[in-house]
């Protein structure tokens, strides 16, 4: 894995629970090999303007994300994930 990989990562919900979740992988903390996260969310009308990030399903890199469905990169929901997460 990589800086800029997509993969699964188990969160916390809002309601408290973790679910295995698709992740943005932004990079290995030097020193303790957690990794930095954004997480990435299918529900695109809930996007926050000038903020969370859309991702162009119509790029060719878009089909290497392994995302079934168009989706936002959350920049508000930032994690930092001690296991690591699978491509």
């Amino acid at each position: 894995m990589r800086r800029g990989d997509v993969a699964l990562a188990v969160l916390p919900q809002a309601d408290g629970e973790e679910k295995s979740r698709p992740v943005l992988l932004l990079g290995q903390l030097p020193g303790y090999g957690d990794w930095l996260v954004l997480g990435i969310s299918s529900q695109v009308a809930k996007a926050v303007d000038d903020w969370d990030l859309k991702l162009d399903p119509t790029l060719p890199e878009y089909r290497d994300t392994g995302l079934k469905a168009q989706s936002i990169v959350r920049l508000g929901f930032i994690a930092g994930r001690k296991d690591d997460p699978t491509p």
